[in-house]
Formats: C-alpha cells, structure tokens, sequence
C-alpha cells in the first residue's frame, strides 16, 4: 500500500460512525440482520433515515424484498454482537438463535435490552445504487428508546478490539 493511500485510510478512519444491527423480515417470515455503521437521519418532517447496506448481504435481499428494516442502536456493553452480526452470514446460520428479541407489527425483529430502535419503510423511489451499497432512505414508522445507556461506536469497537490484541 502507498504512503498516501495508507493516510486517506487513515484519515477516513477519523469519521465517527456508530454500530448497529439492521434488521429485516422477508414476504415468507424470514428473519435477518447485519452490522451496518452508515445511519443517519435525513429530515424531520417526514421523519426519514437513511441507511447504507452492501447489495450482496442477505439483510439487502430481505429489505429489498419487504420494504422493511429495523435499525437497532446498540449500547457499548452489546460489543459482542458485533461478531454474530458482522462476521456470519444469516444464509449460513440463524442469527437470533440464542438472542431475545420481539418482532414489531410487521414482523421485523428487534433484539431485547438495546439502547433504541426504529422501524422503517423504505421510499422506493429515494433509493440509491451506490456500487456495491445500496443506500436506503425510509419513513420511521415506530421506535422507542429503552435505555440511557452510552451507544457503541465504530471508535469504541476498534479500541476494544486493540486493547484485547495487546
């Protein structure tokens, strides 16, 4: 790697991003989620997200299938999500399986003891084909917050991460 590419890594590296579990429900009642660290609100009227999710993860299939996503906002003490979430495919395992969790209305699943969660319906026409992202804006239809907790970071996992390795 180059001098320079290796300081523009670096220096994205720098944006701060927070980790969630994206969930989602397909049309027959299948269930998945992924890591994902590209959230953000767009505007506040209507209340709309966005949400930036790689076309070849299962959870890209089941939203695109469904028009349905959760974003769960995970607390620092849930840093071990992050491997059942970002590192298995959910066409390989069940992901839920020794999780709690409830499924909203719609049937998309939302893990218990998180910090908040929002349910949203994707705008087909605001969708973006981004390469190999495809980036997602949405009505937040429902939510709730359940805790105060300090929500888990990109920043916070990467230093928990070197912290373990030394």
């Amino acid at each position: 790697m180059t001098q320079d590419k290796k300081k523009i890594i670096e220096s994205v590296n720098k944006i701060s991003y927070g980790l969630y579990v994206i969930t989602s429900v397909g049309n027959d009642g299948r269930i998945n989620g992924q890591i994902g660290n590209t959230v953000f609100q767009i505007t506040s009227t209507p209340m709309r997200v966005a949400v930036g999710i790689n076309k070849n993860n299962y959870t890209y299939e089941l939203i695109k299938e469904s028009g349905l996503f959760v974003i769960n906002i995970l607390k620092q003490s849930q840093i071990d999500l992050v491997p059942i979430f970002g590192l298995k495919s959910g066409r390989e395992i069940n992901k839920f399986e020794n999780l709690k969790y409830h499924k909203t209305a719609a049937g998309v699943p939302v893990l218990d003891d998180i910090l908040s969660w929002m349910e949203c319906r994707i705008v087909n026409e605001l969708t973006v084909d981004c390469g190999t992202h495809a980036l997602f804006v949405a009505d937040v239809v429902d939510g709730d917050v359940i805790t105060s907790d300090e929500p888990l970071t990109y920043k916070f996992y990467r230093d928990s991460k070197i912290k373990k390795n030394v």
